[in-house]
């Protein structure tokens, strides 16, 4: 805001993201979630990333943090080893589709799978304060 002379529509801004934010904090109550951004290699999203942050906001726990690295590559052993609940396949930069999570049951086979919008887990900024209304709509659908 105040780079282009609009501080208080920023603030404003601000306000409404930080409120929309402590509505879907903890939602998902600690489940383990490998967040994929790529396929060979297998790429997830792991510490010090933006969408790590998302997820831990959200109340998941991210079943990477244990391999070194932003983005690590793991092998399927590596997956397998990870033992989560949910695995969320994201639509960038990677753009998984239908079909994918069932050529990943044999790496993960007691996970539930979701393809997810990447923008709103890895697009920051002004698109924040469409996040919130995504994900909670993503964690009830869990439920259903």
């Amino acid at each position: 805001g105040r780079l282009v002379g609009a501080r208080e529509i920023a603030a404003r801004f601000r306000s409404e993201i930080e409120e929309e934010f402590s509505r879907v904090m903890g939602l998902a109550q600690g489940e383990r979630v490998l967040y994929f951004i790529w396929k060979k290699p297998w790429m997830v999203a792991g510490r010090e990333t933006f969408i790590h942050s998302c997820l831990e906001h959200l109340g998941f726990v991210n079943g990477a943090l244990e391999f070194p690295g932003r983005y690590p590559e793991l092998s399927d052993a590596e997956l397998g080893a990870c033992r989560v609940q949910r695995v969320l396949l994201s639509s960038e930069p990677f753009p998984f589709r239908e079909g994918d999570p069932e050529s990943m049951r044999g790496i993960l086979p007691a996970a539930d799978y979701h393809l997810v919008d990447g923008e709103m887990f890895s697009w920051y900024g002004t698109r924040m304060s469409k996040m919130p209304q995504s994900w909670r709509r993503l964690v009830e659908s869990f439920r259903a």
